[in-house]
């Protein structure tokens, strides 16, 4: 029998790694450590694996990684932000499915092929998961955008559609972790002017999710110390960003 020492010596070492030094084995582990068993969680990990299994995103030094470690740090991150809530955790694992993967999740969980991909796999979610799980991975779900609009008005959709949709707790917690992720991740980015074009996206958002944190506040369900945690996480992305727009102006003047 494993004694408890130990696994506490495991689990504190775990909290000390940072998000993207640990691969989808390890955060997952560290996750089990944290939250113990939660079947909501569990199965909405086993799925979320399955469903991702083939995509990869830039990972540290400009490699690819497994794509399924993009949801599993933002569940991680928002446990150290002390989310205990086990659908919010849930939804975010599961927030890219029903955007990147309605067919496979169709297939995967045995539904109607013909009925519209991500309307039935929000059905399915809930189905197979929770009312509010669904709903907030459906809230995070980027809608369809009309054709011929400019990458500016592009921005400017995207802006509103994350103002509209953040005013929901549940589901600020969930876009807040992800936006974190993928704009703390620019600098993995080997080309400049994506990098650029994905910063210029991002960057209005920051005082967005600064104000809605601090508007939802305790509805957020986090202690003192996860808020705080939070709140320094995104001063520091925004002054990441900040730093990294003044180097590449600085680059080519």
């Amino acid at each position: 029998m494993t004694d408890s020492r130990t696994a506490d010596v495991v689990g504190n070492n775990f909290r000390k790694l940072p998000l993207h030094d640990m691969n989808a084995a390890m955060l997952t582990l560290s996750i089990n450590y944290e939250v113990g068993d939660q079947p909501l969680v569990q199965s909405a990990m086993g799925l979320a694996s399955q469903a991702h299994r083939d995509q990869t995103r830039p990972g540290q030094n400009g490699t690819a990684e497994p794509y399924i470690t993009h949801p599993l740090r933002n569940t991680l991150r928002l446990i150290r932000f002390n989310c205990r809530d086990e659908e919010v955790l849930a939804a975010a694992v599961l927030h890219d499915t029903v955007e990147d993967q309605p067919v496979r999740l169709v297939e995967l969980m045995d539904g109607d092929h013909s009925a519209n991909p991500r309307v039935e796999a929000a059905r399915l979610l809930t189905a197979h998961f929770s009312r509010t799980v669904s709903d907030t991975v459906w809230s995070v779900t980027n809608p369809p955008r009309p054709a011929g609009l400019t990458k500016e008005q592009k921005n400017v959709t995207y802006v509103e559609h994350v103002k509209a949709v953040i005013t929901d707790p549940r589901v600020f917690l969930v876009k807040v972790t992800d936006f974190i992720d993928n704009a703390g991740s620019l600098s993995a980015l080997t080309d400049l002017d994506k990098r650029n074009r994905l910063r210029t996206k991002y960057a209005p958002l920051v005082p967005i999710f600064q104000q809605m944190t601090l508007s939802h506040g305790t509805e957020l369900g986090l202690n003192p110390d996860g808020l705080e945690r939070l709140t320094s996480c995104l001063d520091r992305l925004a002054e990441s960003l900040r730093e990294e727009s003044e180097s590449d102006e600085g680059a080519f003047t």
